[in-house]
């Protein structure tokens, strides 16, 4: 939402005592009657299909392996992948990365997405040809981005990211949550009960 609003740009204007241009107008505003397409109804995905319904939002989702019967479960209504591109105001990323995976937003399939639109990544990288995207959004298509993961993270200085003002970025914030680090540290523990009494290793991480 915070993209949508383009909140870092409004929020740097006014701090520079400026007021809203024209220039940082929001890009989707309102997002109730917009719709939202999800590449992975997962865990994460379905509660992100979640928000999008109490938003008023319309919600359709993609994956290699997505069923019509498994995004309707979610609330999601299934298409395939170039349709959801097409026809999403906001498309927002939920797989993992593996080999069919691999940059599977590459030039061509950044080139369907509307004008307007937005692209949302707390995913995986990976998921996305980096190079291209920085080209989609230089030509406006989509017309912005939110990124949580990075191909370097740190994000080095004099990536081309940083210059582009119609992409909002957080440093790989996605997972910092206290219940997060619980479940890594009982992982950990259960591993190192396990080495110490002898048995075989299995991780919860």
């Amino acid at each position: 939402m915070a993209a949508t609003r383009q909140l870092e740009q409004q929020a740097a204007l006014l701090r520079s005592g400026q007021w809203r241009s024209a220039a940082t107008e929001p890009l989707a505003g309102v997002l109730h009657g917009q719709t939202l397409g999800l590449i992975g109804l997962g865990e994460i995905g379905g509660r992100v299909a979640q928000v999008g319904k109490a938003l008023g939002m319309k919600v359709l989702a993609w994956s290699p392996r997505m069923t019509a019967e498994r995004a309707l479960e979610k609330g999601a209504i299934y298409v395939p992948l170039d349709e959801l591109l097409a026809t999403s105001k906001v498309v927002s990323l939920h797989l993992m990365v593996i080999a069919a995976t691999q940059h599977l937003l590459n030039a061509n399939k950044l080139a369907l997405m509307q004008a307007g639109s937005l692209l949302v990544n707390t995913s995986r990288s990976a998921l996305v040809d980096g190079a291209a995207l920085v080209d989609a959004l230089k030509e406006g298509q989509p017309g912005f981005a939110a990124l949580d993961v990075f191909d370097t993270e740190p994000l080095p200085l004099d990536d081309p990211l940083r210059q582009l003002p119609n992409v909002l970025m957080t440093p790989h914030l996605g997972f910092v949550t206290e219940p997060v680090y619980q479940h890594f540290a009982a992982g950990v523990t259960e591993c190192l009960e396990a080495w110490l009494a002898g048995a075989p290793l299995i991780s919860k991480l």
